[in-house]
């Protein structure tokens, strides 16, 4: 082959990897958008529940949170969009904090955010601790999030973990923590509105006596290998409040 021959094909191959390297970008920008919460980076529904089963196989004290935001809709009303917006991200902030740098956070809609976290039992009372902190106020109105959690030593007397088990075993196990989690939540928001002084708990742990049971084949998450395969793609990096938009301190 010719000098000129070998520099035709290395600039084609340059052009190539040029091209490719944008086509991956440009997918992965579009699969950020659909699947990325555009307020707070974090996944959105359907991204967090495959990846939380995914992750939940190599977990050893599993805990889902099922977090819920007080007083968006007044935020909105009252201030804005633009605070309400800033109110989502500082919360979202704060969750991070509270469930760890190891924790998958999502954000599942409007003011619900979900999270998985590994808690050895030793730290669940650090954990509603660190719940009771999570108080913003955004432009002299106060906010704050209530918790519901679940692990398996709540729905089950001696919980057995099945790490070789298949990924539906794995994701009934899952979907039934979330399910537990959620009714914990609806106990932690009763509570909150009978008493709502700050000193009340934000955090409350599943309890089977007074939430009632959840079904061993309970399993409401999706099966997707498409988003098991593209979800490495994306790098799930939380944005930071953004300090420079509306004013918001702690009270």
């Amino acid at each position: 082959m010719h000098h000129d021959d070998w520099m035709t094909a290395v600039i084609a191959l340059a052009a190539l990897n040029t091209v490719t390297l944008t086509l991956l970008v440009i997918v992965r920008t579009a699969l950020q958008q659909a699947l990325l919460d555009p307020l707070t980076g974090l996944p959105q529904r359907q991204l967090w529940t495959i990846t939380a089963a995914a992750r939940y196989r190599g977990m050893r004290h599993p805990a889902v949170l099922m977090i819920d935001v007080n007083h968006l809709k007044r935020v909105n009303d009252q201030l804005g969009h633009a605070y309400g917006d800033l109110l989502i991200r500082i919360i979202a902030h704060e969750i991070l904090h509270i469930a760890g740098p190891n924790a998958l956070v999502g954000r599942l809609g409007g003011d619900e955010f979900a999270a998985l976290i590994d808690l050895a039992p030793e730290h669940r009372a650090d954990l509603a601790a660190a719940a009771q902190g999570c108080i913003v106020s955004v432009d002299g109105i106060i906010s704050s999030a209530e918790f519901g959690a679940a692990q398996l030593t709540d729905l089950e007397t001696h919980p057995e973990r099945h790490h070789e088990a298949g990924d539906d075993h794995h994701r009934r196990e899952l979907s039934r923590l979330m399910r537990a989690a959620d009714l914990a939540l609806l106990r932690a928001k009763a509570v909150r509105r009978a008493s709502p002084a700050p000193t009340s708990p934000a955090l409350a742990f599943y309890r089977r006596s007074s939430d009632g049971e959840v079904p061993h084949n309970f399993n409401t998450l999706p099966h997707s290998a498409l988003l098991r395969i593209v979800a490495p793609l994306l790098r799930i990096r939380p944005a930071r409040p953004n300090r420079r938009t509306p004013a918001t301190t702690r009270p």
